[in-house]
């Protein structure tokens, strides 16, 4: 069976969430995806929860609020 092509995983709220977090953090040390953080950094963020992930060249933080429909469009492949 062939492991599947790299693939860009999009994670709204990973530094504040709890559950995203941990799923950014786990993407990156056992597959070969790459993944993108978008969070608007308002009163709850926990960046420390990401803190282990900051050095991969696999990962990504946007500060990015997902009502913003223009800045989301920004983060599309073609822009990085």
């Amino acid at each position: 069976m062939t492991s599947p092509s790299p693939r860009r995983i999009l994670v709204t709220g990973g530094a504040r969430c709890f559950i995203a977090a941990r799923s950014v953090r786990h993407v990156i040390r056992g597959d070969s995806h790459a993944v993108l953080t978008s969070n608007a950094l308002t009163y709850a963020r926990q960046l420390d929860s990401l803190k282990e992930v900051e050095g991969s060249d696999r990962y990504r933080f946007a500060r990015t609020d997902i009502c913003d429909a223009a800045a989301l469009r920004g983060l599309s492949p073609s822009s990085s």
